[in-house]
């Protein structure tokens, strides 16, 4: 929850004022920017999500995205950069916002309907969790993907590659990510002057658009 103000700033303060070496990695809170952090670039990865599928022809853009994360507002800033270099409107009705409690609640029928053809006719998913439980309930509505609805998302999980059809993902080297968050703070503890970090993201084309 990465979006809300978190009530421990004041501890990760107290740390820093000890000395003790912090790295943030994946994500940081607004209101604490460490001195050190890896993140992903979530913004370049909704901008390449929407662009992408301006590109493929889509005119009817939506997207679902996560409000209590900061990753969510970052993709969905994303997002309207890449509708706007399209020369695309914003229709309010077309974004979906969740939070971590209500994501099972993503395939109620008045939800769906906002999104359904002939309102969209892609979609831009917050990560792939949320896309696959969108595909399964269009899918139980007869509604083809992506002859009727295209979808993109993020995080190349597993998952992506299992569903029916495949998801198109944003793929991010996690692994990668998570040793350069080591190294960082490895290099902090040897006193080294403290680089952030932001990587990213690269389009992982399959059967979903």
């Amino acid at each position: 929850k990465t979006a809300l103000p978190n009530p421990n700033i004041a501890l990760y303060r107290q740390l820093e004022e000890l000395g003790v070496p912090i790295v943030f990695f994946n994500g940081y809170y607004p209101e604490y920017r460490p001195a050190a952090y890896v993140v992903a670039d979530d913004r370049q990865g909704g901008r390449m999500a929407a662009g992408y599928l301006a590109e493929k022809g889509y005119k009817r853009i939506g997207g679902i995205f996560k409000s209590d994360d900061i990753q969510g507002h970052r993709r969905y800033a994303g997002y309207l950069d890449g509708l706007s270099e399209s020369n695309m409107s914003v229709v309010d009705s077309h974004v979906l916002w969740y939070t971590t409690e209500s994501r099972k609640l993503l395939t109620e029928s008045a939800m769906l309907e906002q999104i359904c053809p002939p309102e969209c006719d892609a979609l831009v998913c917050y990560n792939d969790e949320a896309a696959i439980q969108i595909l399964t309930a269009l899918r139980e509505k007869k509604i083809g993907i992506p002859g009727d609805l295209a979808i993109i998302s993020f995080d190349d999980s597993t998952f992506s590659r299992m569903s029916s059809p495949p998801l198109t993902s944003l793929h991010l080297n996690k692994e990668g990510l998570g040793a350069l968050a080591a190294k960082k703070l490895l290099a902090l503890m040897h006193g080294e002057a403290p680089r952030s970090e932001i990587l990213s993201w690269e389009l992982a084309l399959r059967g979903s658009s």
